[in-house]
């Protein structure tokens, strides 16, 4: 059997006797709705990061079709947000781009539905020219434009000229991947369409053929289609594996390996006179094991190895920095400024246990009366702990100045100028810059490629990463800062453009491209054999508990790619019409159930999909490893995974996922004797596998 999908109203223009029955009241707003758009749009106000609020805005209205009286079930609620660009800033050409960014960032992120109806936030110039017969303000619970019932929308002849121009551009944009320019073709295609509405809405209204056509173009998937297709090939040009990795990024990951504060020893640390005169007792009023007693040394005195990790200069080095910050901290008065910037946020560290601080940043601390330190510009507002405590926890848990920056941290006394207040010890040099032509270690080389390796490819086991690291450090071609950029983004090029790991590091064979040699290897082992491999992830004390969040983690990183971001239903009916002949089945009963786990989109664990986070803590207390399009558990795939032919945790892929439900329910009906049986099994009760064998007959209606 065919999978056909089944025709919907795509040209249905007519107009309704009423308004829509769920949102007005004798031709107003209802109250509750009212109340959730205005919530709705004091959200996306705060979201804009402009220091507005509702009372800033000029107005707040509902235009649209479901304004007016041609509403259909493809119709959303138009909100739109009135504002005067001009008074944000003078250029308006500049704040028009930064709302339309923030615009389409609010309406991929989150799904808002009011009454059923999908909400559309749009912020609207108060000097744009809108097309609309219906506009409804919702803040002075009036019309601006009150509808009107058409008395007469289209002819037939009007109705096949929209299906004329319908196909013609339905045919440019079902061939633009055959084109030798697609992005050209892409931006041709954008816009003949956004002329060709903007010229009919100005000439014949709402419903002229041309905004008529663009909104059957709509319904149908194509106009999404065309953005989604503009979207890959702009993201192809600039980056790989999908949008994760751009040359840019590529630096920055490189520079930031580099320059990154780890390991004190590992750094390069200039001997200043400093440290040098307290090394040899030239400085009397110095404390501490490293000062030697009696007179200075009058030839070369004594190395000091400090510990079996490095020199004991940098070691004395790194203790009087922290020694000065603390020093600082202690003798501080009400009054006093410390300002200081954070390098990183170390789990258990000195800054871990006020969870309000962020790398990167400058903060104020002012020394209040109380004898308190309170924290200024945290990321939870101001804060406020006693000077005892602060101490007490920056002393008890590790080196100080691996989480603060003690180079640049400044008391400020408040009789003091700023600039007055440097503490000691402020003269260590930063790293020296990095240029294209400055020399990289084979060590170092080995190093860099592992860390992006399990940035990249967080699948890869420590004995492939060892493998990625050795070819560098074995490469006579790497040697400068710029040769590593250039054989880093080779390799990730040739790794994310139909290479496997395995067969990029001469692992495997040709007939083994399709996955990695350890998703291979992993593929053999039984269920309990990859949980134990997980004992320890994220420090959990269970393979479970591991393997759960290593799932969470899996699609967490993959949703983000543009091979998740742009997977659609029709992409899901597509490939179950594909594969269902292979297993035997109705291609119904898979979109059926695949509605009720995943509505027929990509999803991960308990959920998690494109736009929620979902919660591995979740998938944890209720026991479950479901996972993928079809929530199939890690036990349950266990019976077909070789037909499948990847590991449970690659499920987050659609393609994976959607085949393991269709193996999983093919399996079912085989040892269970009935599609009903099948379901109650699949959903693990009676009750569960009723709502499935609903799901599979209103998909019937619908696909068959």
């Amino acid at each position: 059997m065919k999978l056909k999908i089944k025709k919907y109203d795509e040209y249905d223009f007519r107009a309704r006797p009423a308004l829509e029955a769920s949102l007005w009241q004798d031709e107003q707003l209802n109250s509750e709705v009212r109340a959730a758009l205005l919530k709705i749009a004091e959200e996306f106000i705060e979201f804009l990061k402009l220091g507005l609020d509702i009372e800033s805005v000029m107005d707040i209205q509902i235009t649209g079709s479901l304004a007016n009286y041609n509403y259909t079930k493809y119709s959303d609620l138009d909100l739109h947000i009135l504002l005067d660009f001009d008074e944000i800033d003078e250029n308006s050409v500049l704040v028009k781009e930064y709302l339309m960014s923030k615009k389409v960032i609010w309406n991929s992120s989150y799904s808002i539905k009011v009454k059923n109806w999908e909400v559309e936030v749009y912020p609207q110039d108060t000097k744009e020219e809108h097309h609309s017969t219906g506009i409804y303000s919702i803040l002075n619970s009036e019309w601006i434009k009150e509808p009107e019932v058409p008395k007469q929308l289209w002819t037939s002849m009007r109705l096949s000229d929209i299906k004329k121009k319908v196909k013609e551009i339905k045919y440019e944009i079902d061939n633009i991947e055959n084109s030798e320019d697609p992005e050209g073709v892409i931006d041709r295609l954008k816009n003949k369409i956004k002329n060709m509405r903007q010229a009919g809405l100005e000439q014949d209204g709402e419903y002229s053929i041309e905004n008529l056509t663009f909104k059957a173009l709509r319904r149908m998937g194509d106009v999404d289609q065309l953005y989604s297709l503009g979207k890959k090939e702009y993201e192809k040009s600039l980056s790989l594996n999908g949008g994760c990795m751009t040359q840019e990024q590529l630096y920055e990951d490189v520079v930031g390996i580099l320059q990154e504060d780890t390991e004190w020893w590992k750094k390069r640390r200039p001997t200043d006179k400093k440290n040098l005169r307290t090394l040899i007792g030239d400085i009397p009023s110095a404390k501490g094991r490293h000062v030697k007693s009696g007179a200075p040394f009058t030839n070369d005195p004594p190395s000091y190895p400090g510990n079996k990790l490095g020199p004991g200069l940098g070691l004395l080095e790194e203790e009087i920095q922290e020694e000065d910050f603390l020093n600082n901290l202690k003798n501080s008065k009400a009054g006093d400024n410390l300002t200081f910037s954070v390098l990183k946020i170390v789990k258990g560290g000195p800054l871990d246990m006020f969870d309000i601080f962020v790398p990167g940043k400058q903060y104020i601390a002012v020394i209040t009366n109380d004898n308190k330190i309170n924290f200024k510009n945290t990321e939870k507002g101001s804060q406020t702990q006693t000077k005892e405590e602060v101490i007490q926890k920056l002393s008890s848990t590790g080196p100080i100045c691996k989480t603060i920056d003690c180079n640049s941290a400044k008391l400020t006394a408040k009789s003091q100028p700023a600039a007055a207040a440097a503490p000691q010890g402020s003269a260590t040099k930063k790293p020296a810059a990095i240029s294209k032509d400055t020399p990289i270690s084979n060590d170092k080389q080995k190093d860099i490629a592992q860390k992006l390796s399990k940035k990249y490819i967080p699948t890869a086991s420590e004995g492939t990463l060892d493998k990625i690291g050795d070819w560098f450090a074995k490469n006579p071609f790497v040697e400068t800062f710029q040769d590593l950029l250039n054989g880093l983004w080779d390799f990730f090029k040739n790794m994310f453009s139909g290479f496997s790991l395995g067969s990029a590091l001469g692992l495997t064979d040709d007939k083994e491209k399709e996955i990695t040699t350890d998703q291979h290897a992993d593929l053999s082992l039984g269920y309990r054999e990859i949980r134990d491999k997980f004992k320890g992830y994220k420090n959990e004390s269970t393979g479970f508990k591991g393997y759960i969040h290593f799932l969470w983690d899996e699609f967490n990183i993959n949703k983000k790619t543009a091979f998740v971001q742009n997977w659609t239903k029709k992409d899901t009916e597509a490939l179950v019409k594909q594969l269902s002949p292979k297993y035997k089945l109705e291609p119904y009963i898979i979109m059926g159930v695949l509605a009720g786990e995943s509505g027929g989109m990509p999803v991960g664990i308990h959920g998690q999909t494109q736009a929620r986070p979902g919660s591995p803590e979740i998938a944890i207390r209720a026991n479950s490893t479901a996972y993928g399009s079809g929530q199939v558990t890690q036990t349950t795939y266990e019976k077909i995974k070789n037909q499948v032919g990847v590991p449970h945790y690659m499920l987050w892929n659609p393609k994976h996922g959607i085949e393991a439900t269709i193996a999983t329910i093919a399996n079912k009906i085989k040892t269970r004797g009935s599609l009903a049986a099948a379901m109650r099994s699949y959903a693990g009760t009676e009750a569960g596998g009723q709502r499935k064998m609903a799901a599979i007959a209103l998909a019937k209606k619908q696909y068959d």
